[in-house]
C-alpha cells in the first residue's frame, strides 16, 4: 500500500495535489508519517467552510511547502479555484487490489486493509475472485484462517483466541460466511458461532460461561464432565496448550474452587485454590507479555491499543486491595510500567500530529469526536455525548462488567482514542466538546468556561437549530437540579459533564489503590439518585428517549511521586501536578532546567504555537516531595489513551 500511494507524491514536484480517497488509503499511519517526511502537508475536512480556514492558514503553498487537500467524494466537488490550481490524484482499493471483490475489500479496517495489500504483493491473486473466494483469500491471508483445516471446537478457539488478542475482528460478512460453514460441521453442531466471531466481548462471555459448566459439572461429574461442555470436549494436547493462553490473555478467568477437589494437571491453571497466588502469576505473566511486546519495534497505533488495553488490566489488578501483591511483583510492576512509557512518548512524538490529520472514517483524537457523530446524525436522530471526567481505561474496565451484569440490554461499542496534549481538563475536555484542535481555542486555553458555547457553535454549523443543542455540567445527584434540556422532546445534540471520576481522583490521598476501591463502593451504590446508580438511571433514561448515547473520558491518570514544586509565579499560565503551561519559551525552559525529566512540548501542529507545555516525567508529579498524588496532564499511556463507547439499546 505504502508504495502504490507514495508513487503519486514525487518530491519537489506540485506545490498542490487534489486527491480523490474513497477508500482512506491516505489516513494509514505508514503512509501518512512517510509524506511528512517528504514535505507534505495533508488538509481533509468534509466541511468546505473548515476546508477554507485551513487552506488559508496553510499558506504559503509551494513546491517546498506542499499541500495535499484530499476528500473522500469525485475531485470536481472540490471548489474550482483550487481544481483548477491543483494537480489531480485519484487512488481507490481496486486499483490497489485489481482482482478481489472491491465492495468485500472495502469492509476491512485500514490495519486490515494494509496487511492484505502486503499479502497481495507476495501472493497476487492472478484472476479476478468471486465474493465468496474473495472472503476465502482475506480470511487467509488478513486473518491467519483456513476453513479447511478447523475440524474441531478447540482448533476455532486458539484461532480466535490470537485473532482478538491482537485487537483484531472479523467484518460482518465474514462472520457470516465463516459462520455458516462450520455449521455444517458435525463437530460445531450446537455452538454458539454467531457469539463466538462475534467479537472479542462475545468470545470472551462464551468461554467462560464454556469454562465455568465444565468446572461445575467435573466437581459434580468427574471425567464424565467432557459430554457437557462442548467447547471444551476434547482433553486432549491442543486443549491443554490453549488454556493458559486464554488465562493469560485475559479471555478467561480462573475458577475458584475447594482446594479439595480432583482436577486433571493441565486444568489447574483456569481454576483458583489460593486467588493471591493466582493473582499474582497472572499479573507475573501479563508483565512478561507486555515487556516482550514493548521490545519490539516498529509498534503501531493499533499495536498501543491492545497494550493500553492490556496494561489497564494489569493495573486494576496492581491496585487491588482485596489481593494484595509480594514487594517483588510492584517492582517489576513500576520497571514494565517505566519502559512501556519510555516506548509509548517515542512513538507518540512524531505520530500524535499524523493521527490528528485522520479523523475518518474512524475517530483517533478526542476532538475527532463530534463530528464523528456528526456523520451518525440523520433527520430526527438524537445524540448525547455524556463525558466521564477523569475516566481512563483502567476505570472504564473497572466500570463495564459491572454495568453489563445490570443493563443486559445495553450494546457497547468500544474504541481508544488520544487525549489532547497537555491531558489536563481545560485542554482536552474543551477539545472534545468543540470538535476542535487547541490551536482553534487559544483564548480560552486555561479553563472551561466556554464549553457550552463552543458545543452550540459546532452543531449550528451543521444546520442544527440552537434550541436543539444543549450542554449541562451535572450534579453528582438525581435530587439536585437538572436541566429540562433533558426531557425536553426537541432536544437533538445533547452534552452532559459527570464529574465524579475525576472528583474521586483528586481526592485520592492513598494512591491508586485509594481511587480503585473508592470506585469499587461507587459502583456499588445501586440507588438511581447517586453515584454509578445515577449515571446508569441517566444513560438508561437517554436511551429510553432515542438518544444513541457516546460515553467518553477526556483524560485519565496516574500515580505520581512528588518532585518539588516549582516556583515560577506568575510566568506559568496554568499549573497541575503533571503539567504547566506558559506563554514564553524562556519561562518554560529556565523551570525546565530545575527538572532535568521533564518533557518541554512545543510546536505539534495542534496547540497555539506560542505556547509552551512543560509536562513531569516517567511517574513524576510537581508536587512536594516524596508526595504520592494520582493526578494527569502528563505524557503516560495511562494519562494519554482513554475510552470511547457507544451505547444503544
Amino acid at each position: 500500500m505504502l508504495t502504490y500511494v507514495l508513487a503519486h507524491f514525487p518530491s519537489d514536484t506540485h506545490a498542490l495535489t487534489l486527491v480523490s480517497d474513497p477508500d482512506d488509503l491516505l489516513v494509514d499511519e505508514s503512509v501518512m508519517t512517510a509524506l511528512r517526511a517528504r514535505g507534505f502537508r495533508l488538509i481533509r475536512d468534509p466541511d468546505p467552510c473548515a476546508l477554507r480556514l485551513a487552506y488559508a492558514q496553510a499558506r504559503p503553498i509551494t513546491v517546498e511547502r506542499p499541500l495535499i487537500v484530499a476528500t473522500g467524494g469525485p475531485l470536481d466537488a472540490l471548489p474550482y479555484d483550487l481544481w483548477q490550481r491543483g494537480h489531480h490524484v485519484e487512488l481507490a482499493l481496486h486499483r490497489l487490489l485489481p482482482t478481489l471483490d472491491y465492495p468485500t475489500v472495502r469492509q476491512l479496517t485500514l490495519q486490515q486493509r494494509r496487511r492484505l495489500a502486503a499479502a497481495f504483493d507476495q501472493n497476487p491473486a492472478p484472476q479476478p475472485l468471486s465474493t465468496g473466494a474473495t472472503i476465502r483469500y482475506v480470511l487467509l491471508h488478513v486473518f491467519g484462517c483456513d476453513l479447511a483445516q478447523i475440524h474441531q471446537p478447540v482448533q476455532l478457539l486458539r484461532w480466535l483466541a490470537d485473532l482478538y488478542g491482537s485487537g483484531d475482528g472479523l467484518p460482518t460478512l465474514f462472520v457470516a460466511t465463516v459462520a455458516e460453514e462450520l455449521r455444517l460441521r458435525p463437530a460445531f453442531a450446537g455452538l454458539p458461532l454467531a457469539e463466538l466471531l462475534a467479537g472479542a466481548d462475545a468470545f470472551h462471555a462464551v468461554v467462560q460461561v464454556a469454562w465455568d459448566a465444565f468446572v461445575q459439572a467435573r466437581l459434580h461429574e468427574g471425567p464424565a464432565a467432557y459430554a457437557s461442555s462442548p467447547l471444551f470436549a476434547q482433553p486432549d494436547d491442543a486443549l491443554h496448550d490453549l488454556l493458559p493462553k486464554l488465562v493469560r490473555s485475559g479471555a478467561l478467568a480462573p475458577i475458584r474452587v475447594d482446594q479439595q477437589a480432583s482436577f486433571p494437571a493441565w486444568a489447574e491453571v483456569a481454576v483458583v485454590y489460593d486467588v493471591a497466588a493466582a493473582r499474582a502469576r497472572q499479573l507475573g505473566a501479563g508483565l512478561d507479555d507486555i515487556a516482550a511486546q514493548v521490545s519490539q519495534s516498529p509498534l503501531r497505533w493499533a499495536d498501543w491499543q491492545v497494550l493500553a488495553r492490556r496494561w489497564g488490566q494489569l493495573t486494576g489488578w496492581r491496585y487491588d486491595a482485596s489481593e494484595p501483591l509480594p514487594a517483588d511483583l510492584q517492582v517489576r510492576y513500576a520497571s514494565v510500567q517505566a519502559a512501556l512509557n519510555q516506548a509509548f512518548q517515542a512513538w507518540l512524538q512524531p505520530a500524535y500530529g499524523t493521527l490528528a490529520g485522520q479523523r475518518l472514517p474512524e475517530p483517533h483524537h478526542l476532538f475527532h469526536i463530534p463530528g464523528f457523530l456528526a456523520q451518525r446524525t440523520t433527520a430526527g436522530s438524537r445524540i448525547a455525548l455524556l463525558i466521564l471526567d477523569g475516566m481512563s481505561v483502567t476505570a472504564w474496565q473497572q466500570i463495564k462488567p459491572i454495568w453489563q451484569l445490570r443493563h443486559t440490554h445495553w450494546r457497547f461499542d468500544e474504541r481508544l482514542l488520544l487525549a489532547q496534549v497537555p491531558t489536563i481538563t481545560a485542554v482536552s475536555r474543551q477539545a472534545l466538546i468543540s470538535g476542535l484542535p487547541p490551536s482553534r481555542f487559544a483564548s480560552s486555553l486555561t479553563h472551561n468556561r466556554r464549553e457550552a458555547a463552543l458545543w452550540q457553535e459546532f452543531w449550528t454549523a451543521r444546520g442544527f437549530d440552537a434550541r436543539t443543542i444543549a450542554y449541562a455540567n451535572l450534579p453528582g445527584q438525581a435530587s439536585l437540579p437538572i436541566p429540562a434540556a433533558l426531557d425536553s422532546p426537541y432536544t437533538r445534540a445533547l452534552c452532559l459533564i459527570v464529574r465524579d471520576i475525576d472528583d474521586r481522583v483528586h481526592s485520592a490521598t492513598q494512591g491508586m489503590a485509594e481511587l480503585h476501591a473508592s470506585l469499587d463502593v461507587w459502583l456499588s451504590t445501586l440507588d438511581a439518585g447517586r453515584a454509578s446508580g445515577w449515571v446508569e438511571h441517566l444513560i438508561q433514561r437517554l436511551l429510553e428517549q432515542g438518544y444513541l448515547v457516546a460515553l467518553a473520558s477526556d483524560h485519565g491518570h496516574v500515580e505520581a511521586s512528588g518532585i518539588g514544586i516549582p516556583q515560577e509565579g506568575v510566568t506559568v499560565e496554568s499549573r497541575t501536578k503533571r503539567a504547566r503551561i506558559y506563554d514564553r519559551e524562556h519561562f518554560a525552559r529556565r523551570v525546565q532546567a530545575q527538572f532535568p525529566h521533564s518533557i518541554l512540548w512545543h510546536d505539534d501542529g495542534l496547540l497555539p504555537d506560542d505556547r509552551w507545555i512543560l509536562m513531569a516525567g516517567g511517574q513524576d508529579a510537581f508536587a512536594s516531595e516524596g508526595q504520592w498524588v494520582v493526578s494527569h496532564g502528563g505524557l503516560s499511556i495511562e494519562e494519554m489513551v482513554v475510552p470511547f463507547v457507544l451505547i444503544t439499546r
